[in-house]
C-alpha cells in the first residue's frame, strides 16, 4: 500500500471489490450446497461486466478532470481515452451476454487494457502514480481468479 495520506480507503475498497472474483472461482471449483457452478460462473461474469463498466466510468472521470484542471491535458488525448472508457462499458456488457469462455476472455483483455491505459496516464502526468499502482494491483488480483475460471470452462 502507498504511504501517501488518503490512499488507505481506495486500497481497502479496491481490495474488497475483487473479492467476488475470488469467491466465484472458489465456488466453481468447490461448489456451495445450493448453487451450481454454472450459476456461480454466470454471477461472477455479470459482476465482472459491471466492474469493467465501472472502470470505464472512472476513466471518463479521470479524463474529464485532467482536461478541465491540468495544463498537461493536451498529452492525454481526451477523446481517445473517453472512447476507451465507453468501449470498456460495451465490453462489460458483451462479456455478460456471450458464452462463458468468450465473456471471461473479454473481461481479462478489458481489465488488462484499462490497467495499461492508467500507466499511460501516469507517464503523461494526467494522474498520480498511487492511483495507477492501485489499478494495476487490482487488475492482477482480478485476473488470477478470472484465469482460474477460464481454465475451468475451456
Amino acid at each position: 500500500m502507498d504511504n501517501k495520506p488518503g490512499t488507505t480507503l481506495p486500497w481497502a475498497i479496491g481490495l474488497v471489490s475483487v473479492l467476488p472474483f475470488w469467491l466465484g472461482a472458489y465456488a466453481v471449483y468447490r461448489p456451495f450446497a445450493d448453487m451450481s457452478p454454472v450459476s456461480v460462473l454466470s454471477l461472477t461474469t455479470v459482476y465482472g461486466g459491471i466492474y469493467l463498466a465501472m472502470i470505464g466510468g472512472s476513466k471518463w472521470g479521470l479524463v474529464s478532470a485532467a482536461t478541465l484542471h491540468s495544463e498537461k491535458s493536451s498529452t492525454v488525448w481526451p477523446a481517445g481515452q473517453m472512447l476507451l472508457g465507453f468501449i470498456a462499458m460495451l465490453a462489460g456488457f458483451c462479456a455478460v451476454i456471450m458464452p462463458a469462455r468468450i465473456g471471461l476472455s473479454i473481461l481479462l483483455a478489458g481489465l488488462m487494457i484499462m490497467a495499461l491505459s492508467e500507466l499511460f496516464h501516469v507517464q503523461s502526468g494526467a494522474i498520480n502514480f498511487w492511483y495507477a499502482r492501485l489499478r494495476v494491483w487490482l487488475t492482477v488480483f482480478s485476473i488470477a481468479p478470472l484465469l482460474a475460471l477460464l481454465l475451468k470452462v475451456l
